[in-house]
């Protein structure tokens, strides 16, 4: 309800997976109705997408104000997240990683706990570096890439890799650079299957790959 003073948080709710959504709110405005609008943040139960800072918050697109809504009365407001500004971006990377935690879903029961998602990173590419996500800019619409991240994180919350890290390509033999048989199956495999996790999941959940 928006005020003079500090608006009041009148109602939470989240959307189904089509992007639908209801909420039903009572207020205490004896006066006149209230002034109604509708916040929706890059944030469920799979993902909180935020700015890569120490003082950042979700981001968010939001509606009009919509004054006096009488008792009884029913509101629809619908939202589309451009593709202009870094909010509305990252609202791709948040549908990415939600497509991504229905698919180990429906694969494991369940998918992990949420996984902070720093967009757009500082880093120098699009990584996991062990207890967040970090995906570049220009990555905004690469859900392959967004989900071979959310991979990695997958494997360790699920604890199925020992990833030595290191350089790695398609065309190089990982055993070689490495200086190790060992090491380079290891990072074959912690590799491997994050991009065999995107691929397969996109094309099992609908999208294109």
């Amino acid at each position: 309800d928006e005020e003079g003073g500090a608006d009041q948080l009148l109602s939470t709710t989240m959307t189904d997976a089509t992007g639908n959504y209801s909420a039903a709110i009572s207020h205490d405005d004896a006066v006149e109705g209230p002034d109604i609008y509708v916040r929706i943040l890059t944030r469920s139960t799979v993902a909180d997408v935020m700015a890569d800072s120490a003082l950042a918050s979700t981001y968010y697109i939001q509606s009009s104000v919509y004054n006096d809504q009488a008792n009884g009365s029913s509101l629809t407001v619908n939202l589309t997240a451009g593709n202009g500004d870094t909010a509305g971006q990252a609202f791709s990377v948040h549908h990415a990683l939600v497509a991504g935690g229905a698919y180990i879903s429906l694969l494991n029961g369940s998918a992990p706990a949420q996984v902070v998602t720093r967009f757009p990173t500082t880093e120098s590419t699009s990584l996991f570096n062990g207890s967040e996500l970090h995906i570049l800019q220009l990555d905004r619409w690469d859900w392959d890439v967004t989900l071979h991240e959310y991979g990695h994180y997958l494997m360790d919350a699920y604890n199925f890799e020992n990833n030595p890290g290191g350089p790695h390509s398609s065309g190089t033999n990982l055993s070689q650079t490495t200086g190790s048989k060992d090491l380079g199956v290891r990072l074959a495999w912690g590799e491997g299957w994050p991009t065999f996790y995107a691929v397969s999941g996109l094309r099992e959940m609908g999208f294109a790959a």
